[in-house]
C-alpha cells in the first residue's frame, strides 16, 4: 500500500531573516501545500498573542506565488516507482505494496521572497513567448 505521507521540505530563508521560512508538502498524488512560518523569540510580546503558538505563526493564507514579471511559475510532478515485480504502482490501492515515488518541484525564486536586487534570472523573449533563463547571480562571495 502506498504510504499516505507527504514529503515535507523546509525552505529556510537565505534572504536575511532566519525567523521566516516556508514549509512545503508534496505527496504521491501530486498534491502540493505550502505554509509560511514565522518564529519569534518567546520573550517578545507578539509571541504571547493569539497570532502565535509558542512563538510560532503558521501563515496558512500565504502562498508561494508565481512571478508574473518573469513568467516563472510554480510546477510539480510525481512519478511512482515500479513495484518489485516490475508492474506499475498504484496510489492508495490496499491490495498492493508500492516502492515509493519521485517528486519534483519548481518554485519561483521571487515567490519564495528573494530580494529583487539579488535576481538570478533573466527574461528571454521568443516571439510571443517569454521564458526564464539563468543569469549571473548577485549574491555576495562567501569564501
Amino acid at each position: 500500500m502506498t504510504p499516505r505521507r507527504s514529503i515535507v521540505v523546509e525552505v529556510l530563508s537565505p534572504f536575511g531573516d532566519p525567523q521566516i521560512f516556508w514549509e512545503i508538502h508534496h505527496n504521491a498524488l501530486n498534491q502540493f501545500n505550502d505554509i509560511l512560518i514565522t518564529v519569534v523569540d518567546l520573550d517578545r510580546p507578539a509571541a504571547k498573542s493569539r497570532l502565535f503558538y509558542d512563538g510560532i505563526r503558521f501563515n496558512w493564507r500565504e502562498v508561494i506565488e508565481d512571478d508574473a514579471e518573469t513568467g516563472c511559475t510554480r510546477k510539480m510532478a510525481v512519478r511512482l516507482k515500479p513495484k518489485a515485480d516490475g508492474k506499475p504502482s498504484t496510489v492508495n490501492d490496499a491490495s498492493d505494496e508500492d516502492t515509493g515515488y519521485i517528486g519534483e518541484i519548481r518554485l519561483p525564486w521571487y515567490g519564495l521572497g528573494a530580494p529583487k536586487d539579488r535576481g538570478t534570472t533573466r527574461i528571454v523573449e521568443e516571439g510571443a513567448r517569454r521564458r526564464c533563463c539563468a543569469a549571473p547571480g548577485k549574491w555576495p562571495d562567501r569564501r
